[in-house]
Parts: structure tokens; C-alpha cells; sequence
């Protein structure tokens, strides 16, 4: 057994993963596995702690299901052709929900 065992199962995004890893890093030494996840949640993290908090929160306001609104924090659409592709198959949102959308991320994400 690499870890310990699993208390809670949630969603997370790569900056919640990030402070994660990094949190535990400091306190003992990472796996093989979780070496690799925070090298790529270091370069992939697109957002600060601040800035996804904020970003989750406008996004739930809006009425985005969980799985979209993680796909949103994750990969930080900056164009509506990406935040498109983005949407579960069987989700649908107006435009200008979308535009909207796309606005908050550039907002938060710089």
C-alpha cells in the first residue's frame, strides 16, 4: 500500500492538489507517484488558492454542475471555443452564460 488510508473522497482541483502535495512534502517525503503529481500540478496550476476560491465560488453561482465547474478550474478556458469543448455531454448553457464564463477565468486567472 503506497498511502494511507482513504478518510474522504471529494473533489479537487490541481491548486487544491498542489497546496496538498506541497503541504505534505514539507512534512515527510512524497512517493514516487505523488513526486510526479505535484511537478505536473506546479506547472499546470493556472490559478492561486485565492483566485480558485473566488473563481468556484461565481462559478456554483451560475448553476454549473460540480464536474464542469472542475473541468473550468482545472484547465482555465481563456476563449469561449475552449470552455465549450469543455461541457459535459449532456449539459447545455446559454451563450451568454458562457461568455460570462469566460470572463470570470481571464478575471482570475490573469
Amino acid at each position: 500500500m503506497l498511502g494511507k488510508e482513504t478518510l474522504k473522497k471529494e473533489k479537487i482541483s490541481v491548486v487544491d492538489m498542489k497546496a496538498i502535495l506541497s503541504k505534505r512534502k514539507k512534512e515527510s517525503e512524497l512517493n514516487v507517484d505523488q513526486e510526479e503529481a505535484l511537478k505536473y500540478v506546479k506547472k499546470f496550476s493556472l490559478l492561486t488558492p485565492k483566485n480558485k476560491k473566488e473563481l468556484l465560488k461565481e462559478l456554483k453561482s451560475l448553476g454549473f454542475s460540480d464536474a464542469f465547474i472542475y473541468q473550468i478550474l482545472d484547465t482555465v478556458p481563456k476563449k469561449l471555443e475552449d470552455l465549450v469543448a469543455l461541457i459535459p455531454k449532456k449539459e447545455k448553457y446559454e451563450e451568454e452564460k458562457l461568455k460570462k464564463t469566460v470572463d470570470l477565468v481571464n478575471k482570475h486567472a490573469g
